[in-house]
């Protein structure tokens, strides 16, 4: 004989299911205190504790002296910091321990856990920004647009715009070309950035012998000094002189700072072209060969006599 459930009969067995289903993982779950606020612990369940089924630790502290005392909740891997931030209102780093001073409770990180335990021991204090700590590489991360980012300026650049070689993984500078020419005027010259610019302004962004103005690629800023006062690479900052281009700050370099041979080459340049209005122009016809220029001595001469 075949048994037929009317749908009000399947409607109380399916209710009776999802109730014993419920009861069955409530259950599972530890019932012993919690110190989140919520009055259960809500662990799976270990052992037997007496009449009831505790978690692990519950049930240890049974079998140490039969009470169960509250445990804190476990905390999410999503869980953050509720301690003040550095930029922010909150300090949004991973938490790893709950505040129990405060209720509700709240999950601080490492860093704000311990400035609490301090405050806690020595009877004044409270939580204060923690400082962002650095990237682990930062030499390898890099953004969404595939840029890195500087440790100075800490913008984010186009790799380009740092200079090859150093001890990074990747090759590069750990910061950027602009922050690396600052860095070096700082050492070498005493030149903060706001000088530096104060004195490109006011030489008219040009060198300050040949007035060709600056490019920063082929026509790039150097920093003259007086050797004669700090004959070494870096200077007291009382003897900068001003700002030239590559090729003057070479050449004073190769005259010594001297200006007995700067007016002798002078000399020499004005002697030569003295001595070429002397000598007619004569232009080479086909075939011919390279009209010989008397020596130098000989215009010399030649400029004396008259």
């Amino acid at each position: 004989m075949e048994s037929t459930l009317t749908p009000a009969a399947l409607s109380v067995t399916a209710s009776t299911i999802l109730a014993m289903t419920e009861s069955e993982e409530s259950a599972r779950k530890c019932p012993g205190p919690n110190e989140d606020g919520s009055g259960l612990c809500g662990r799976a369940v270990y052992a037997h504790a007496g009449d009831i089924m505790v978690c692990q630790t519950h049930h240890r502290q049974y079998k140490k002296d039969g009470r169960l005392r509250p445990i804190r909740r476990v905390l999410d891997s999503d869980t953050s910091c509720t301690g003040p931030g550095w930029q922010n209102p909150t300090c949004d780093r991973p938490a790893v321990h709950w505040d129990l001073t405060t209720m509700p409770y709240s999950p601080l990180c490492k860093g704000h856990y311990n400035q609490k335990r301090a405050a806690l021991r020595k009877g004044s204090g409270g939580l204060s920004p923690i400082k962002p700590t650095k990237m682990k590489h930062p030499s390898l991360t890099r953004d969404e647009c595939g840029r890195k980012r500087c440790c100075v300026c800490e913008k984010w650049l186009d790799p380009e715009q740092f200079s090859p070689g150093g001890r990074s993984t990747d090759r590069l500078s750990a910061h950027c070309k602009a922050c690396g020419n600052e860095l070096r005027r700082m050492r070498a010259f005493g030149l903060s950035a706001k000088q530096f610019k104060e004195m490109i302004a006011s030489q008219g962004n040009a060198c300050a012998i040949c007035r060709r103005a600056f490019d920063g690629i082929v026509n790039k800023v150097c920093v003259d000094h007086d050797h004669a006062c700090c004959p070494g690479v870096r200077t007291c900052g009382e003897c900068i002189r001003g700002l030239l281009c590559n090729n003057c700050n070479s050449s004073l370099g190769w005259f010594k700072d001297s200006v007995e041979a700067i007016v002798a080459a002078i000399g020499y340049l004005e002697t030569w072209n003295d001595s070429r209005l002397l000598i007619p122009a004569h232009p080479r016809g086909p075939g011919e060969a390279r009209s010989t220029l008397p020596r130098p001595s000989e215009r010399i001469s030649v400029v004396g006599t008259e």
